[in-house]
């Protein structure tokens, strides 16, 4: 046994393992390029999907700013962004289906009953 004081820790080491059959070792798999490759892929559409999802959340609440303004014209330019926005956050099934109407129908409604 040997120990190893790192910072305020006590780390003991020992010289033998315990292994008591030989498949016991090959069970830890290592990771292959495919999955490598898999891992770099999530990682991008991750990023891709923080993106997409901000953008609608901050175009909704800009769209709804101006909506407690009162500025029609500019609530009217907004929102046909707003709803691009929220419909490519439904193609890449950040939202679902039946949230993205819902959200377009509400911001539609409330744009359209400005003065």
């Amino acid at each position: 046994y040997r120990y190893v004081n790192i910072g305020s820790k006590k780390i003991i080491f020992t010289s033998h393992k315990k292994v008591t059959s030989p498949r016991q070792d090959s069970q830890i798999a290592e990771i292959t390029t495919l999955q490598k490759q898999s891992i770099e892929v999530q990682k991008r559409k991750n990023e891709e999907n923080v993106l997409v999802e901000s953008r609608m959340k901050n175009s909704i609440k800009k769209l709804e700013k101006t909506i407690k303004n009162g500025n029609k014209e500019e609530c009217q330019e907004l929102l046909n962004t707003t709803v691009k926005n929220i419909d490519k956050a439904q193609n890449i099934n950040i939202v679902k289906k039946n949230k993205a109407a819902r959200l377009k129908s509400r911001l539609t409604k409330s744009v359209n009953n400005i003065k």
